[in-house]
């Protein structure tokens, strides 16, 4: 690194490091020394990010730029990061389980493919796609791969992906949605907005190894009255069923097409929208909006059964302790299935909703399903991270110990806990919603916000005024402080998280709170804005104003308090490019503080820290460089290099607690893990697709949190020599430490088997304390299923091999009021299975494989119309031959003949499609170009003050003419343009129907002449009556012309209006050919 600044200023705090010696060193590159521990997050926006391995259960999901295996079984992730750093879209599993396939974002993308079995590693690159990818899938014999463009690239890429070249090409024409491989792998479907297309694939070129590329054939499936309809999801049969294909559409129809591409049946899902799909041999499942999930016969389309519905929208998750807690309120609504995947090996499925929720649910009974666990995550940018301070006297802490918490668009803040070993403290015990999420604070009750909006046209909107801007805990732990994008500061009581001030402090957005520190004798509370203004507020006066300082000439980024040698100051700095430092003095009034020294610099600055002692504070910006300050001189002593690359600005700074080590976010989504000495780069991270907004490390220094745009939370693992160096500063700091067995546990999950009770007994101490006295507690059994099978024969008197007693009966829990009675164990070694209601029923009593019981919940049954009379619910309409009989089966099995239309080949030229078509809300993705980023524009316009943007903004809302845009990135996001976008393509769009519908109603110019005639000679004949033959003739030339208006004809004579018609009919002669 680099080191520049004045001679002799070098930062020289009295501190003890431990140096490894040579064969100790890490010799790990920059890239590996620092692991991905766990991710809160995905970032699944469509059916297409979602894959459950077909041997082994594990499901795969993308999270930023990382590939998430989560096992369902152990509760334990594993990850795979993208080299290239660009955002994963879809994922897909082989059929024998052994690869993973995925495509990404950006110019250039790569399918990818990965070996589960070699340590994660890649072992396929393939390039052929210029713009991002949509969906990946293998072929039946894992020969073959397929790959589908996003609606800027549309080709239909089918890879032999061992051999790394591609075998056939086409293009699909619009963009694709989903893509399924049939059975026998003679075909491939593809789905999009009104288009089926079936591809045959030729296998003897295809199994050529040196063929040339040969083009898809492709056949558009024929949809009848479904023509003008979206088609979201597509999966081709299996078994009796192969010869079928099945299809979900936008307005919620389940659709079966037969082996001659014709559109057999369909059957309305009475829901607002169906969105995903799974088919098996003998079950459809249907995600459906509202967390619908539908279950039908794939033969006869019948209705099964429907799942459990989700949690609600606004939920109280810290109340969901028992299973009735979890049944749906009517009248709330729940979030929308966006993807869902099936594990037909386990009976498991998967589903995950709009709102960025994740549930495994249970399938043993499909008339009764349970949820094995779940999951509650951020849905929009998360722009803050904090975490709980550590206490030596635990009764005086809020939260348990290891607890963080985090502040997002979505207008939510959740407060988090990693730990294993923390069962309950106070008021956030652990609930069944999910077990890393403590608390759901909402800030908007219209909860407008908590679904996600990135399918919208134009992609999420940054700068909108939604969600909490950013939030800091008090030294005490008692309370939290959040300032909004409005400009709203408010303070919560972490007791019971009660909101109990709000203050409309700002006129924009706030973008900085910081508490006084606990030893300088003041409580005080400091908040900047876009606005330029610093407000201090007395805490122990009820927040009270006590002084605005409106030094800074733009916005202000950071604020902090400093006190050292009985001194308090005040530093700030924003995108006026200067750090100010002001002094605390007293007066009548309490304290006020004036300006001392402004130190001016060369870029914007986006953050600042100050280390432990209290002696020097740093700052970062966006000349990449972090620049160290002497607080008590007031002077730049050193500045060093803060990223490895030449690109990008410095977003955000944090030290750790013994102030040893900097982590600092780049605008290239990178993560860097510097000395604060020497300024040396000890580790650099990437996985986030957006740019990191917030940093924290642990109180123990072992973990370091990031938090990003994409929605996700990553929790890293330190090295070793980075943790023992931080916590022997913390020491020698004489601060508080967690000491190293603080909560530590097992990582594996406890199991709970309870005869008798309703719940899972929340404190298992006392079950602890019979184990350490050798007593085996009721209710209470080990888990043997990781020992030898030798070993696990000689567990207890006449155990089994699974550590269970022979001859008893395994209690069934919390799930045990079911009245399912008494189940046994069995092993689950059954090589292939299907998904029957023959093989659910045997398997109802299995356990995992690892041997450990897992812990279903069923929620209670909703009375639902469908599931108690489906025949007078869902009706199955189907189509014969070439003209569509379609047939409606009431409920007393009759059927009823609709209006039927001739079967057409709808695939329609992308040339000749209009304007409106190509920029239908429903078709529209935001661009995949990873050079623009919304967050990045977010950042560049705090140099902008906020009253210039606010002008511009209502000019352009209120002005009719389209604003100019400035730039490309203004072109995207600047709302009045956006809406003189909309104006233009609906004009056209007005045009164009009207000339259409003109050009249909007149008829020929022959016609025309006839019409004209005839009316002459009848209002010459009759002029009496000529209102009531006008009439009559215009009823039946509709849209030939405007009709006349009624409010003026009572003041016209009866001259005088024959004489207007004479005009406008000879005016219409005139205009006819």
């Amino acid at each position: 690194m680099r080191k520049s600044g004045a001679s002799g200023n070098k930062i020289t705090p009295n501190r003890k490091l431990i140096r490894k010696s040579a064969s100790r060193q890490d010799l790990r590159g920059l890239n590996d020394k620092v692991t991905l521990k766990h991710i809160l997050g995905l970032t699944t926006t469509n059916t297409n990010g979602l894959a459950s391995n077909p041997t082994s259960g594990i499901i795969a999901y993308p999270a930023g730029c990382v590939i998430v295996l989560y096992n369902t079984k152990t509760n334990i992730q594993k990850h795979i990061l993208n080299p290239d750093k660009k955002t994963i879209t879809c994922v897909s599993f082989s059929p024998d389980g052994r690869y993973l396939v995925s495509g990404e974002s950006g110019q250039q993308p790569s399918v990818r493919v990965w070996d589960l079995n070699e340590n994660l590693s890649q072992v396929a690159e393939l390039r052929g796609h210029k713009s991002g990818i949509n969906a990946v899938e293998f072929s039946p014999n894992n020969k073959l791969l397929v790959s589908i463009g996003d609606q800027h690239d549309m080709l239909v890429n089918v890879w032999n992906w061992k051999l790394g070249h591609t075998v056939a090409c086409n293009k699909s024409g619009c963009r694709v949605r989903s893509v399924s491989f049939s059975e026998s792998g003679n075909y491939l479907v593809t789905v999009g907005n009104r288009h089926v297309k079936f591809w045959y694939l030729d296998q003897e070129a295809t199994s050529k190894g040196n063929a040339p590329i040969t083009p898809i054939t492709g056949r558009a499936g024929i949809l009848g009255d479904q023509r003008n309809n979206c088609f979201t999801d597509v999966k081709c049969g299996r078994g009796k069923n192969s010869a079928f294909t099945y299809c979900v559409t936008k307005s919620s129809l389940l659709c079966m097409f037969n082996e001659r591409r014709i559109m057999d049946k369909w059957v309305e899902l009475k829901a607002g929208s169906a969105n995903c799909l799974e088919v098996t041999e003998n079950y459809i499942f249907c995600g459906c909006s509202n967390g619908l999930i539908r279950v039908f016969d794939p033969t006869s389309l019948r209705f099964v059964a429907s799942f459990p519905r989700p949690h609600n929208l606004g939920v109280n998750v810290s109340e969901g302790l028992q299973p009735t807690d979890l049944v749906h309120v009517s009248n709330k609504s729940c979030p929308d299935l966006v993807a869902i995947t099936l594990d037909s090996e386990h009976f498991k499925m998967t589903s995950i909703y709009n709102d960025h929720s994740l549930y495994v649910w249970d399938l043993k009974n499909i008339k009764k399903v349970g949820k094995v666990a779940s999951f509650l995550y951020h849905s929009a940018c998360i722009w803050g991270v904090e975490t709980y301070p550590y206490f030596d006297d635990s009764p005086s802490a809020c939260l348990p110990y290891g607890s963080f918490l985090t502040c997002s668009s979505d207008d939510t803040i959740r407060i988090w806990n990693i730990e294993t070993g923390n069962t309950q403290v106070k008021m956030y015990p652990r609930n069944l919603y999910s077990k890393e999420l403590l608390k759901i604070v909402y800030i908007d009750e219209d909860l407008s916000n908590i679904q996600d909006t990135s399918m919208a046209p134009f992609g999420k909107d940054t700068d909108g005024k939604n969600g909490v801007r950013c939030m800091q805990i008090s030294p005490d732990g008692q309370i939290l402080a959040t300032g909004d994008r409005s400009g709203n500061l408010r303070i919560y009581s972490l007791d019971f998280f009660d909101e109990t001030f709000r203050i409309e402090a700002h006129e924009s957005e706030i973008l900085c709170v910081e508490f006084s520190p606990e030893e300088s004798g003041y409580k005080l509370l400091a908040s900047s804005s876009r606005d330029r203004l610093i407000h201090i507020f007395d805490v122990m006066k009820k927040y009270t104003l006590l002084q605005t300082i409106d030094d800074h000439s733009s916005s202000i980024t950071a604020v902090r308090f400093n006190y050292d040698e009985n001194i308090l100051q005040l530093l700030s700095c924003g995108a006026d490019k200067v750090v100010m430092f002001h002094t605390a003095q007293t007066n009548e009034n309490g304290v006020c503080f004036v300006r001392n020294t402004i130190v001016p610099g060369k870029a914007t600055l986006y953050d600042m820290g100050i280390e432990p002692t209290r002696k020097y504070a740093a700052t970062v910006g966006q000349d990449r460089n972090m620049r160290v300050y002497n607080v008590q001189e007031a002077k730049q002593t050193t500045c060093f290099k803060g990223s490895l690359s030449d690109e990008g600005n410095l977003i955000k700074f944090q030290l750790d607690g013994g102030g040893v080590y900097a982590a600092i976010s780049c605008s290239d989504k990178t993560i860097g893990i510097f000395d604060f000495v020497n300024g040396e780069c000890e580790a650099s991270m990437h996985g986030h697709s957006e740019i990191a907004t917030g940093l924290k490390f642990t109180a123990d220094g072992k973990h370091l949190i990031s938090v990003s745009g994409d929605g996700c939370i990553f929790v890293w693992n330190l090295p070793p020599a980075l943790t023992e160096n931080i916590r022997n500063r913390i020491l020698d700091l004489n601060a508080p430490l967690p000491q190293e067995n603080d909560y530590e546990e097992d990582a594996r999950r406890k199991t709970f088997v309870v005869s008798g009770s309703d719940s899972i007994p929340t404190d298992p101490s006392h079950l602890e304390e019979s184990i350490s006295n050798g007593k085996t507690p009721a209710g209470y059994r080990f888990s043997v299923g990781q020992l030898p099978l030798w070993a696990q024969k000689q567990m207890g008197n006449g155990q089994d091999g699974n550590g269970q007693s022979k001859g008893q009966s395994q209690p069934m829990g919390r799930w045990g009021q079911g009245g399912l009675g008494p189940v046994t164990e069995q092993a689950l070694e059954i090589p292939h299975r299907k998904f029957s209601e023959d093989s659910i029923a045997s398997a109802h009593s299995e356990n995992p494989i690892d041997g450990e019981p897992e812990e279903v919940i069923y929620p209670p049954v909703e009375e639902d119309t469908a599931m108690m009379d489906p025949e007078k619910t869902f009706y199955v309409t189907e189509s014969r031959g070439s003209q569509s009989a379609n047939k409606t089966f009431n409920q007393n099995g009759e059927t009823i003949d609709l209006n039927g239309t001739e079967d057409v080949d709808t695939e329609t030229d992308p040339e000749k499609e209009s304007d409106m078509d190509r920029q239908s809300s429903s078709d529209v993705e935001s661009d995949n170009d990873e050079a623009f980023s919304p967050l990045m524009e977010h950042f560049e316009k705090l140099a902008t003050p906020a009253k210039i943007l606010s002008a511009s903004r209502s000019r352009s809302s209120s002005s009719s003419e389209p604003v100019e845009p400035q730039n490309a990135l203004q072109q995207k996001f600047v709302p009045g343009h956006r809406a003189s976008i909309s104006a233009k393509f609906l004009s056209r769009s007005q045009k164009s129907s009207s000339t259409r519908s003109s050009t249909n109603s007149t008829g020929t110019a022959d016609e025309q002449r006839k019409r004209l005639e005839n009316l002459k000679a009848k209002l010459g004949n009759h002029p009496s009556s000529a209102s009531q033959t006008t009439s009559t003739n215009t009823n039946n030339i509709i849209h030939e012309r405007p009709p006349p208006t009624q409010a003026s004809a009572p003041n016209l004579s009866t001259a005088q209006r024959a004489a207007n018609r004479k005009a406008s009919m000879d005016a219409a002669a005139r205009m006819s050919p």
